[in-house]
Protein backbone atom coordinates (compact mmCIF):
# COMPACT_ATOMS: atom_id res chain seq x y z
CA UNK A 1 0.00 0.00 0.00
CA UNK A 2 1.06 3.60 -0.59
CA UNK A 3 -0.07 6.50 0.70
CA UNK A 4 -1.47 5.32 3.59
CA UNK A 5 -2.38 7.89 6.48
CA UNK A 6 -1.57 11.24 4.52
CA UNK A 7 -3.05 12.93 1.88
CA UNK A 8 0.66 13.97 0.86
CA UNK A 9 1.22 10.49 -0.31
CA UNK A 10 3.43 9.73 -3.83
CA UNK A 11 2.62 10.94 -7.00
CA UNK A 12 3.55 8.94 -10.09
CA UNK A 13 4.67 11.24 -13.34
CA UNK A 14 4.47 9.31 -16.65
CA UNK A 15 6.05 11.51 -19.50
CA UNK A 16 6.33 10.14 -23.06
CA UNK A 17 7.91 11.64 -26.03
CA UNK A 18 5.90 12.37 -29.44
CA UNK A 19 8.89 14.02 -31.64
CA UNK A 20 11.95 11.72 -30.49
CA UNK A 21 10.04 8.41 -31.80
CA UNK A 22 11.12 9.38 -35.46
CA UNK A 23 14.34 9.94 -34.22
CA UNK A 24 15.86 6.42 -35.00
CA UNK A 25 14.24 6.36 -38.35
CA UNK A 26 15.87 9.86 -39.65
CA UNK A 27 19.00 9.23 -37.84
CA UNK A 28 19.13 5.76 -36.31
CA UNK A 29 18.44 3.78 -32.96
CA UNK A 30 21.84 5.33 -31.49
CA UNK A 31 20.09 8.95 -32.34
CA UNK A 32 16.80 8.04 -30.46
CA UNK A 33 18.19 6.47 -27.62
CA UNK A 34 20.72 9.56 -27.23
CA UNK A 35 17.42 11.82 -26.96
CA UNK A 36 16.11 9.45 -24.77
CA UNK A 37 19.73 9.57 -22.30
CA UNK A 38 19.50 13.60 -22.81
CA UNK A 39 15.21 13.56 -21.80
CA UNK A 40 15.93 11.58 -18.51
CA UNK A 41 19.30 13.66 -17.80
CA UNK A 42 17.19 16.76 -17.97
CA UNK A 43 14.20 15.28 -15.67
CA UNK A 44 16.43 14.04 -13.06
CA UNK A 45 17.98 17.96 -13.41
CA UNK A 46 14.68 19.21 -12.60
CA UNK A 47 13.71 16.75 -9.95
CA UNK A 48 14.28 16.51 -6.02
CA UNK A 49 16.71 14.63 -4.56
CA UNK A 50 13.94 11.97 -3.18
CA UNK A 51 12.52 11.86 -6.82
CA UNK A 52 13.08 8.50 -8.15
CA UNK A 53 13.37 8.74 -11.97
CA UNK A 54 13.69 5.23 -13.85
CA UNK A 55 13.77 3.86 -17.17
CA UNK A 56 10.99 1.19 -17.40
CA UNK A 57 11.92 0.00 -20.68
CA UNK A 58 11.83 0.84 -24.46
CA UNK A 59 11.45 4.86 -24.53
CA UNK A 60 9.09 4.66 -20.99
CA UNK A 61 10.10 6.69 -18.23
CA UNK A 62 8.50 7.46 -14.79
CA UNK A 63 9.02 9.43 -12.11
CA UNK A 64 7.91 8.56 -8.75
CA UNK A 65 7.90 11.75 -6.24
CA UNK A 66 7.37 11.17 -2.69
CA UNK A 67 5.24 12.94 -0.44
CA UNK A 68 3.49 15.25 -3.30
CA UNK A 69 0.10 15.87 -3.25
CA UNK A 70 -1.54 16.17 -6.59
CA UNK A 71 -2.04 20.19 -7.33
CA UNK A 72 1.83 20.04 -6.23
CA UNK A 73 2.73 17.32 -8.96
CA UNK A 74 0.88 19.34 -11.46
CA UNK A 75 2.35 22.31 -10.89
CA UNK A 76 5.68 20.09 -10.79
CA UNK A 77 4.79 18.22 -14.02
CA UNK A 78 3.76 21.71 -15.87
CA UNK A 79 7.54 22.99 -15.52
CA UNK A 80 9.24 19.97 -16.45
CA UNK A 81 6.97 20.37 -19.94
CA UNK A 82 7.77 24.07 -20.09
CA UNK A 83 11.12 23.17 -19.73
CA UNK A 84 11.09 20.14 -22.26
CA UNK A 85 9.69 22.23 -24.80
CA UNK A 86 12.76 24.97 -24.15
CA UNK A 87 15.44 22.35 -24.64
CA UNK A 88 17.45 22.02 -27.12
CA UNK A 89 18.73 18.50 -27.45
CA UNK A 90 21.78 18.13 -29.74
CA UNK A 91 22.77 14.91 -31.64
CA UNK A 92 26.16 14.21 -32.76
CA UNK A 93 26.94 14.71 -36.42
CA UNK A 94 23.55 16.80 -36.64
CA UNK A 95 23.98 20.61 -37.01
CA UNK A 96 19.91 21.77 -35.74
CA UNK A 97 19.38 21.31 -32.79
CA UNK A 98 16.05 18.95 -32.25
CA UNK A 99 13.13 19.97 -29.75
CA UNK A 100 11.16 17.46 -28.08
CA UNK A 101 7.61 17.13 -27.40
CA UNK A 102 6.20 15.48 -24.42
CA UNK A 103 2.89 14.51 -22.59
CA UNK A 104 2.50 13.80 -19.16
CA UNK A 105 0.33 11.63 -17.37
CA UNK A 106 -0.07 12.25 -13.62
CA UNK A 107 -1.66 9.75 -10.66
CA UNK A 108 -1.30 10.08 -7.27
CA UNK A 109 -2.12 8.01 -3.99
CA UNK A 110 -4.14 7.98 -1.93
CA UNK A 111 -6.28 10.00 -4.43
CA UNK A 112 -6.12 7.67 -7.60
CA UNK A 113 -4.62 4.64 -6.21
CA UNK A 114 -4.19 2.55 -3.10
CA UNK A 115 -1.39 0.90 -4.66
CA UNK A 116 1.80 1.25 -6.55
CA UNK A 117 0.05 -1.08 -9.87
CA UNK A 118 -2.76 0.60 -9.72
CA UNK A 119 -0.87 3.98 -9.59
CA UNK A 120 1.06 3.45 -12.02
CA UNK A 121 -2.42 2.14 -14.31
CA UNK A 122 -3.62 5.60 -12.65
CA UNK A 123 -0.90 7.58 -14.19
CA UNK A 124 -1.13 5.36 -17.62
CA UNK A 125 -4.66 6.12 -18.28
CA UNK A 126 -3.81 9.99 -17.73
CA UNK A 127 -0.76 9.67 -19.75
CA UNK A 128 -3.46 8.66 -23.01
CA UNK A 129 -5.94 10.81 -22.08
CA UNK A 130 -3.48 13.67 -22.59
CA UNK A 131 -1.79 11.97 -25.92
CA UNK A 132 -5.93 12.04 -27.23
CA UNK A 133 -6.21 15.96 -26.30
CA UNK A 134 -3.54 16.63 -28.95
CA UNK A 135 -0.23 15.63 -27.05
CA UNK A 136 2.30 18.26 -25.09
CA UNK A 137 -0.43 18.70 -22.46
CA UNK A 138 -0.46 17.37 -18.42
CA UNK A 139 -3.48 14.86 -17.38
CA UNK A 140 -3.82 14.28 -14.07
CA UNK A 141 -5.82 11.09 -13.46
CA UNK A 142 -8.46 12.43 -10.51
CA UNK A 143 -9.33 15.59 -13.54
CA UNK A 144 -9.85 12.66 -15.97
CA UNK A 145 -12.52 10.68 -14.02
CA UNK A 146 -14.23 14.15 -12.60
CA UNK A 147 -15.02 14.92 -16.57
CA UNK A 148 -16.20 11.48 -17.10
CA UNK A 149 -19.50 12.36 -17.00
CA UNK A 150 -21.39 9.67 -19.54
CA UNK A 151 -21.06 6.99 -16.10
CA UNK A 152 -19.66 3.54 -18.13
CA UNK A 153 -16.60 3.92 -16.41
CA UNK A 154 -16.78 1.95 -12.91
CA UNK A 155 -15.54 5.45 -11.46
CA UNK A 156 -18.83 7.09 -13.62
CA UNK A 157 -21.19 4.16 -11.93
CA UNK A 158 -19.62 4.89 -8.89
CA UNK A 159 -20.48 8.58 -9.03
CA UNK A 160 -23.51 7.80 -10.47
CA UNK A 161 -24.89 5.88 -7.17
CA UNK A 162 -23.60 8.21 -5.03
CA UNK A 163 -20.13 6.72 -3.78
CA UNK A 164 -17.04 8.03 -3.54
CA UNK A 165 -15.08 7.02 -6.67
CA UNK A 166 -11.60 6.08 -4.73
CA UNK A 167 -12.78 3.60 -2.17
CA UNK A 168 -9.46 4.30 -0.05
CA UNK A 169 -9.41 4.53 3.43
CA UNK A 170 -6.64 4.77 6.34
CA UNK A 171 -6.68 1.96 8.59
Amino acid sequence: RVGRGTWEGPSVCLPAGAVYRGIPTRSGPPAGDAVLVGLAELIVELTRPVDVVCRLGGDEIAVLLPGCPTHVAKHRAEDLLTSVRAHEFRLEGEDVPLRVSISLGLAHAPTDADDLVSLYSAADGALYEAKRAGRGRVAVAAERAATDDDGSSPSGRARRRGRPVVGWRPR
